[in-house]
């Protein structure tokens, strides 16, 4: 273009601003760090307008700004400056400034540059599409890298648990979830189960499950008291963690030999326990959320009679909603365990699930569902 400047300056939506991304010229490195709001000065209008602007002397055209000038040291006399546009979409503007012959810029100058401008659109966007591409390739990846390991440590195969029939099923709404349970043998008498959901979905929340599955391991190595397991389970959360990431999590300790279910809730959807008879009853003793504050937890003993069943799972299943935005509710739960008292844990495991399918209908699940069914058989 003959010109002794030129720019070429990107729009950032979020902010409606100019942002130099190309700046050659005598006084670049100036005028690089600094940002135009979009519709001020000629580059701001040309964003805003769409138009392209020839100006043969800048100081007498009142949309000039001439704080560049002040701030570089640069004495801007022509101006040419064109949109660049793609799909009908301002991305950007190109700016040259003063021909070197002296002159102002002329129609045929302001015809070629905005081939260049149209072109340099064009580049501009296939490098982002494919730029996206890639990142979306690599995301995936990843992804599916996190989902692997996620699904290795949710339980793999059940262990037999003397006296008690168990049904579990895990459904992610995403690759990876903040959902989790597992099933942990203590000895031939003792078993752990655990339930729990962390706060946010995707990758931050998978892992602060995993942070959570080791450190629930590692302490269960050397006791069972609940108390203070989840006591200094509580602590490692909170200095591992940010305060947005917390966990409802609920952990019970069945005893095959006492017939026993000792357990704590830390501010998740309370289980349920239905009697033979029909008799239903949520487990809520325990405290807050882990991850958030430390507290002092309390437990329940509960004593186990011959066809109890207990239900643990996720606000995903009771907050399924359908195209009305109604939810699937505990009450649903609690009638649906009430029909089917006398099936085996994987029948009513079925009949919850399906459940929730029948009310959602074409809706998808916009939260991950866990789900753990336990019969105690004497």
């Amino acid at each position: 273009m003959n010109a002794e400047s030129a720019s070429l300056m990107m729009t950032i939506p979020e902010s409606k601003e100019l942002e130099f991304r190309v700046v050659l010229g005598p006084k670049a490195q100036k005028v690089k760090p600094f940002r135009l709001p979009i519709g001020k000065g000629i580059a701001g209008w040309v964003a805003k307008t769409g138009k392209s602007i020839l100006i043969p002397d800048a100081y007498k055209d009142p949309r000039f700004d001439p704080s560049f000038d002040k701030r570089s040291g640069y004495v801007t006399r022509s101006i040419l400056c064109v949109p660049m546009i793609y799909k009908n979409k301002i991305i950007g503007v190109m700016n040259v400034l003063n021909r070197k012959d002296g002159k102002p810029f002329t129609e045929n100058d302001m015809r070629l540059f905005t081939i260049f401008a149209s072109q340099a659109a064009l580049s501009v966007e296939n490098a982002r599409l494919l730029y996206a591409a890639i990142e979306k390739e690599r995301l995936d990846k990843e992804l599916q890298v996190a989902s692997d390991i996620q699904k290795l440590i949710i339980p793999q195969k059940k262990p037999q648990i003397p006296g008690m029939e168990v049904a579990a099923k895990y459904i992610p709404c995403k690759e990876v979830s903040g959902d989790f349970y597992d099933i942990i043998k203590v000895n031939d008498k003792e078993f752990i189960f655990v339930v729990a959901d962390v706060s946010g979905k995707g990758i931050p929340g998978a892992m602060v499950v995993s942070t959570m599955q080791a450190s629930l391991h590692a302490y269960l190595e050397y006791s069972t008291d609940l108390i203070s397991v989840i006591a200094k389970l509580n602590e490692r959360i909170i200095s591992r963690t940010t305060s947005d990431r917390y966990i409802t999590f609920f952990i019970g300790l069945y005893n095959a030999q006492k017939a026993t279910f000792t357990y704590i809730n830390a501010g998740h959807n309370p289980p349920l326990r239905i009697s033979k008879g029909g008799e239903v009853y949520s487990l809520k003793t325990g405290g807050v959320f882990i991850g958030f504050v430390k507290w002092d937890y309390e437990q329940e003993t509960i004593q186990l009679e011959k066809n109890d069943i207990l239900v643990l799972f996720t606000d995903g299943l009771v907050e399924a909603m359908d195209n009305r935005e109604v939810e699937f509710d505990e009450k649903r739960l609690i009638q649906i365990l009430k029909d089917n008292k006398s099936k085996s844990v994987s029948q009513i495991q079925e009949k919850i699930i399906r459940g929730v399918k029948d009310h959602i209908g074409e809706e998808i699940l916009n939260d991950d569902f866990t789900l753990l069914v336990l019969k105690y058989k004497g």
